[in-house]
């Protein structure tokens, strides 16, 4: 997909998605293969997450929140 695109190792690039976007830095590898659904060459990236650790106001109890 980066060949197709473009795309180098350690090039920001924008990630969009229906649930929002960001810039991210590229790091381009051969482990994550096209899959064929459909008859369509279908890509999927790796994006590493985190979980932020938030304070309830009322209650002031720490809990984990999912980005």
């Amino acid at each position: 997909m980066a060949n197709e695109m473009g795309i180098t190792g350690g090039e920001k690039v924008k990630v969009s998605s229906i649930r929002g976007e960001y810039i991210a830095k590229a790091m381009v590898t051969k482990r994550i293969k096209p899959m064929m659904i459909d008859g369509k060459k279908v890509y999927q990236i790796g994006i590493p997450s985190t979980r932020a650790i938030a304070e309830s106001p009322k209650t002031k109890a720490r809990t984990r929140e999912r980005w």
